[in-house]
């Protein structure tokens, strides 16, 4: 996900990822058998919530960061449970004196919320709003890459690369 990232932008990448969940959640609420839900949350709400879960905080805190990297991942990360911490006591006494497909309607309430801030106030870069990103003392041109490469062609290079590094070893 990360080397299609590159390649499509942060905003088009969230947005679509939050339409997929989306779509996702209107589904579930037409879900009737169990290979539904298998479909619906196994793989269109896998393929959502893909970026979301891991690729996401570290990207964000590349391009929007040049000090305190690690600092803003943590804060994302634990953005992710601090989210859930509140959510799902809500969602499950929604579902205790509702039903589930109450629950759903909440999610998808979030959702729509969530993709129009997202679409409307998402940056791929500080630069998109006249900004450095934090830390960056001067501003340095980017390096345009103007050749599209292959996301797969571009995760197996990144992969490569680490191979190579003593300290990627070292965290497997």
């Amino acid at each position: 996900m990360a080397a299609l990232l590159e390649i499509i932008g942060l905003k088009k990448m969230m947005t679509i990822s939050m339409a997929t969940l989306m779509v996702g959640t209107i589904l579930t609420l037409f879900m009737h058998e169990p290979w539904q839900l298998i479909i619906i949350w196994g793989f269109i709400f896998g393929l959502g919530s893909s970026v979301f879960l891991t690729v996401l905080s570290p990207y964000i805190a590349n391009h929007w960061f040049e000090k305190k990297r690690g600092l803003v991942v943590g804060i994302l990360t634990s953005s992710t449970a601090a989210g859930q911490l509140i959510l799902l006591p809500v969602l499950a006494a929604i579902i205790e004196a509702y039903s589930w497909r109450h629950a759903i309607g909440l999610i998808m309430a979030l959702s729509v919320i969530m993709f129009f801030f997202i679409f409307l106030f998402m940056r791929n870069s500080p630069r998109e709003i006249g900004l450095l990103p934090y830390g960056l003392e001067k501003d340095v041109p980017e390096e345009i890459d103007t050749k599209k490469e292959n996301p797969i062609i571009i995760a197996f290079k990144g992969l490569i690369e680490a191979l190579k590094i003593k300290e990627f070893w070292l965290l497997a």
